[in-house]
């Protein structure tokens, strides 16, 4: 079957977070909105048809796990990634991967711990560490030859007695990197050594483009599984985001044990009955769906590649292997990254990320989601072209 993925889609009157929230956050309602990370494409017709034959039933009530449920996403994982595991490594958060990861925080390290990131990163993922009293130890990703790597020498250089742990983000987010197998056997090695343990958000894993592949943290080796926790989640792969679940692999008994005791103590351990329909259907059922998506996710990301190429040499494209983000480095236009801002929300009438929300090095870029139809990447590119040519608010 072949999914049309260029149809436009009316999002404001659903009440989408990315199409109303443009006044809340950039001061204007009128926005072509390229910030928030989810999609303008329909979810697939075999998840929205199981949640519909889920509604003929009239109660709604608490319900638990179903075996069919289970099975999809650990077969998922075994057929996707390559990565075969154990029913009782698998458990869950049904907020979502920052929640589950927040709670891992408490389980893992103390106040005042120090905890690893990378970065330029995912701004939430910094605000977990800030807010729960523990100590930010930026690891600066290397940039070099237009690509994002691990700076190993530098991440050496920053563990202490007090390091407990160290934030994966794979694929990243903002850069769009997916890391190699050599990359993460490295940095699980000098986590090993130095007994920091592992939390890999992984909620991008089925967004890889083609001649990469994904490769899950937990699957290198049964040692780095024991010292490493994976969360992943369907929400960003098939535009479910807001029925709101998360899965976590953990090996390690202990550690999933006492994850599961704060869980429950905060009930947080039910999951919502529309979203594990969704999820079964869509890791059951959309792999083809799926297949067309990052097909055509990748050709948004040629064009956007080429069209700036061609009319704003100046700004520069990190190709991403994977996700539906781009990170465009607009230092070249000779701009301070507020007026860029200024340009974008009131010439051009679009709303992007800025780069110092992922860190402090990080000025002069921009976040862009390319995960809608392509007639509104080219409409959002044509005004951003069309401003910064001038480069004047």
């Amino acid at each position: 079957m072949q999914y049309d993925f260029d149809k436009v889609i009316d999002r404001k009157r659903s009440g989408s977070y990315k199409w109303t929230a443009n006044k809340e956050k950039f001061g204007r309602d009128d926005l072509l909105p390229f910030w928030v990370a989810d999609m303008d494409f329909a979810t697939p017709p075999p998840v929205i048809d199981a949640i519909r034959k889920r509604l003929e039933h009239p109660v709604f009530g608490y319900s638990v796990r179903r075996e069919s449920y289970l099975r999809a996403i650990i077969n998922w994982l075994s057929v996707r990634h390559n990565w075969d595991i154990k029913r009782e490594w698998l458990t869950f958060c049904p907020p979502g991967v920052i929640q589950g990861i927040n709670l891992l925080l408490n389980v893992l390290s103390e106040p005042g711990d120090e905890i690893i990131l990378q970065t330029p990163a995912y701004k939430p993922l910094i605000n977990l560490v800030s807010g729960n009293e523990r100590i930010l130890v930026r690891n600066e990703l290397k940039f070099q030859d237009n690509r994002y790597t691990f700076d190993f020498e530098d991440l050496r250089n920053k563990i202490t007695p007090a390091t407990r742990l160290l934030i994966l983000c794979s694929p990243h987010n903002p850069t769009g990197r997916v890391w190699s197998r050599e990359e993460l056997n490295e940095l699980a090695g000098i986590c090993l050594r130095n007994n920091i343990r592992i939390i890999s958000d992984e909620i991008h894993a089925d967004l890889v483009f083609n001649g990469h592949r994904h490769i899950p943290l937990g699957s290198l080796s049964d040692e780095i599984a024991m010292n490493s926790v994976t969360c992943f989640s369907a929400g960003k792969t098939f535009n479910i985001s807001g029925l709101q679940q998360a899965s976590l692999v953990i090996p390690n008994r202990q550690i999933r044990e006492r994850f599961e005791n704060i869980r429950d103590i905060a009930q947080i351990n039910l999951e919502n009955t529309l979203s594990e329909v969704a999820i079964e259907a869509a890791y059951s059922g959309c792999r083809e769906w799926l297949d067309q998506l990052i097909a055509y996710l990748e050709g948004n990301a040629e064009y956007l590649a080429s069209y700036l190429g061609q009319h704003l040499p100046e700004v520069n494209v990190i190709r991403p292997d994977g996700t539906f983000l781009v990170w465009i480095n607009m230092k070249g236009l000779g701009m301070s990254s507020g007026e860029i801002k200024d340009l974008m929300v009131y010439k051009a009438g679009i709303a992007l990320y800025e780069g110092k929300e992922f860190g402090e090095k990080s000025d002069g870029f921009f976040r862009m989601n390319i995960a809608c139809p392509r007639s509104l990447l080219a409409e959002g590119l044509n005004r951003m072209v069309s401003v910064l040519q001038n480069g004047k608010v």
